[in-house]
């Protein structure tokens, strides 16, 4: 399952006699997910929570088993893995690149973002015929990257 933990931010009581209840569940990559609801008087909110949880991951689950159905069944490579690819002077040119070339820039700020690379998604076959049209990567090299 891949919600690590499930916890109650805060529960505060409100007027009408309801709760107010933040819940907090941090999934298998560390992105935290909150739920804000308003709970009826008397609610085992604990219960759920656990719950709320249970079914986050079962969905999380689902949607990552499509995504390796959709990439047959091939595993993303980590953000570290994909970065391995390029060597050390390559990733460096395209930092510098990505200082004053906004898609570069925003190419980078989605793989920080991404939980796994897939060398097939059109979004990185995309950025890295980018890198080649803006001289930062040679075709040769994309292809090799790209062939993982």
């Amino acid at each position: 399952m891949p919600i690590l933990s499930s916890v109650i931010a805060s529960a505060q009581p409100q007027a009408n006699g309801t709760l107010l209840v933040h819940e907090q569940h941090i999934d298998h990559t560390g992105f935290k997910h909150d739920h804000i609801y308003n709970a009826q008087a008397g609610a085992d909110i604990n219960l759920a929570a656990e719950l709320r949880g249970q079914a986050m991951g079962a969905e999380i689950d689902k949607r990552e088993a499509a995504a390796l159905e959709a990439e047959n069944f091939t595993l993303p490579l980590s953000r570290y893995e994909f970065l391995n690819l390029f060597t050390q002077p390559e990733r460096l040119a395209i930092r510098t690149a990505g200082k004053t070339d906004v898609v570069i820039e925003d190419f980078l700020a989605m793989l920080d973002n991404a939980a796994g690379v897939y060398l097939t998604n059109p979004d990185v076959v995309a950025g890295i015929n980018y890198f080649v049209q803006v001289e930062v990567l040679t075709q040769t090299r994309a292809t090799e990257i790209l062939n993982g």
